[in-house]
């Protein structure tokens, strides 16, 4: 009997599990949750460095700090412009406007929140009504937020523990407790258990690998039958 027919089948589901194994790796090479730049189609506006400061914008309302929102206007652009916000020293864009039919806009933005502490400029990059790129801004600091000193402790009270507290799992010896006063104590080794953490990420990259490698062997299967008949 022809074993052709059986022969063709093995080696065509092997070339399907070897794709598919192709097509489920380059789905995890490709990057995960990338967003986009929530102001792309603002044409060739991109503020590579940050210039230097050149007054002429206006904070309409609310409050240019790290974590608030505003808005700002200004003019002199062409008319209809598009116009980006920045944030330097980095130049970091925060918010975006058009320009109307005059040259004027008024346009939002948030800070972020992270922003280092120090001086900052707040510019308007756009294409001004002479035809060339037209950039205004305002300046404003951050300030450096203290830091919390931690209260004294109360006259008496041992440094480096409770009383009684035993460290390491040993029943009976506290830390920085009184003499002879002993805790229940802690076993050692019976805290919180590690997190599990790589298994699930690898386990789809182990999958596409094997589907890659049984694929494979279904082809090379088929081609050792074939030279046998």
């Amino acid at each position: 009997m022809s074993r052709t027919g059986p022969t063709k089948r093995v080696g065509a589901m092997g070339i399907v599990v070897a794709a598919l194994g192709l097509l489920l790796g380059m789905a995890l090479v490709a990057p995960a949750g990338a967003q986009d730049d929530p102001y792309t189609g603002v044409e060739s506006l991109d503020l590579a460095e940050c210039p230097e400061f050149v007054p002429g914008l206006t904070l309409v309302s609310g409050e240019v700090a790290p974590g608030s929102d505003f808005v700002v206007g200004g003019d002199g652009y062409a008319a209809n412009a598009p116009i980006n916000l920045y944030v330097c020293s980095t130049p970091i864009k925060v918010g975006t406007g058009t320009a109307d039919a005059s040259g004027a806009f008024t346009a939002p933005g948030s800070i972020p929140a992270d922003l280092e502490a120090g001086g900052h400029d707040l510019f308007a990059y756009g294409i001004g009504a002479d035809g060339e790129p037209r950039l205004i801004g305002l300046q404003f600091d951050v300030e450096e937020t203290p830091s919390t000193p931690s209260p004294p402790s109360p006259p008496g009270t041992p440094t480096g523990g409770t009383t009684g507290t035993p460290t390491g799992g040993t029943t009976g010896t506290p830390t920085g407790g009184t003499t002879g006063t002993t805790g229940a104590g802690t076993p050692g080794g019976a805290g919180t258990p590690l997190a599990r953490t790589g298994f699930g990420a690898t386990l789809p990259s182990l999958l596409a690998t094997a589907l890659v490698v049984g694929g494979g062997l279904l082809m090379i299967t088929v081609a050792r039958r074939r030279r046998t008949n």
